[in-house]
């Protein structure tokens, strides 16, 4: 059991790290890098579901919003 754990534990951190560190990085500043990375060493599996949920909400604002004018599609 304290092996399921402990292989938790690490697959949250690296999930995290790899979330800000790759897919993100020109999203975040580098102290929010750190921060996060910080945090998931510390905590991992806490800081895992924090950043889940605070990923899957700023996805759903960011896709229910509706286009500026700029960015709407005329066709000729």
């Amino acid at each position: 059991m304290a092996r399921l754990l402990l292989i938790l534990i690490v697959l949250c951190a690296a999930w995290v790290i790899y979330q800000v560190w790759v897919v993100e990085k020109d999203t975040r500043t580098k102290e929010e890098k750190l921060l996060w990375t910080l945090l998931a060493l510390l905590f991992s599996v806490i800081t895992a579901g924090i950043f889940f949920f605070l990923e899957k909400e700023k996805n759903t604002n960011t896709t229910n919003e509706k286009p500026n004018d700029h960015e709407k599609i005329t066709w000729n």
